[in-house]
């Protein structure tokens, strides 16, 4: 690994260690990346590793590669908790970061413990974020936090998969305010397998009034969606500048004919049920 750090041509690295229990220890080698002098680009999946609480704050360590570009950090199932999302949240720090995914999903990170992610808005030259937090027990003030997320000036693409954390109806509504994200142009929103209702659906409907969204997709799988849900989403027809709308619907109760009326002559829209 120490030949890793010290090389000056190495521009890329994937690290796929998966499900090897390497612990605390091995990330604090991992995070010594951060001292290498060419790399733009990193990717480690690091699922089912026992990382723990420790491990994680260990991995904020790569906020100091200057260099890095680009990076990728698959964290699921590694009982991280909330002091680990405000540690990684450092990774703005990164002066030439302009792509992040996050993987956080099946956690502890508990109610309130995805907030301080919202910090990420703060990054100087992020324009593509992908966050995963699916199953992770969190409640409306981190749905309200990370709709915060708008706040970057240069956000142009956003994945936000908040799915399995039982979430009661009226909690996806503050993400209606992603349609003010000054330079979005892609968002997807994985919201399956919660609580939402006919409220929420008339909040996300309102992500048409995004000036220069192009692509969307919403994933609203089993949820508690019904008619005047399905009334409510056919309003994102009206959107001036989608060319791409996707709608993941099965698990609700209402019929396919329900939402027959989205429809749009220049808008590519799939409905999947």
């Amino acid at each position: 690994m120490g030949r890793l750090y010290k090389s000056t041509r190495l521009r890329a690295l994937t690290l796929d260690l998966g499900n090897n229990n390497i612990g605390p220890k091995g990330v604090q080698l991992l995070a010594g990346l951060k001292d290498s002098a060419s790399l733009e680009s990193l990717v480690m999946f690091l699922n089912k590793n026992n990382v723990g609480p420790n491990g994680a704050r260990v991995l904020s360590q790569l906020s100091e590669a200057r260099k890095l570009r680009s990076l990728e950090l698959y964290l699921h199932e590694n009982n991280l908790v909330a002091n680990n999302a405000r540690a990684l949240a450092r990774l703005r720090e990164l002066p030439s970061l302009e792509t992040l995914t996050l993987d956080l999903g099946i956690n502890n990170l508990g109610p309130g413990g995805a907030q301080d992610l919202a910090l990420l808005r703060e990054a100087q030259r992020l324009t593509s974020l992908t966050l995963f937090l699916a199953n992770n027990h969190l409640c409306l003030a981190d749905v309200t936090a990370l709709s915060e997320l708008r706040n970057s000036p240069i956000l142009k693409h956003l994945l936000l998969d908040i799915g399995i954390n039982h979430l009661p109806r009226g909690n996806a509504r503050p993400l209606a305010t992603l349609a003010q994200t000054p330079s979005l142009i892609s968002l997807r929103l994985n919201l399956g397998l919660n609580f939402f209702a006919e409220e929420d659906a008339v909040a996300l409907a309102e992500l048409r009034m995004a000036s220069g969204l192009q692509t969307l997709t919403l994933d609203l799988h089993d949820n508690k969606f019904g008619l005047e849900s399905a009334q409510a989403l056919v309003l994102l027809r009206e959107s001036t500048s989608l060319t791409s709308l996707t709608l993941y619907l099965r698990g609700n109760s209402f019929l396919e004919d329900a939402i027959a009326d989205l429809k749009h002559p220049t808008m590519e829209i799939n409905t999947y049920f």
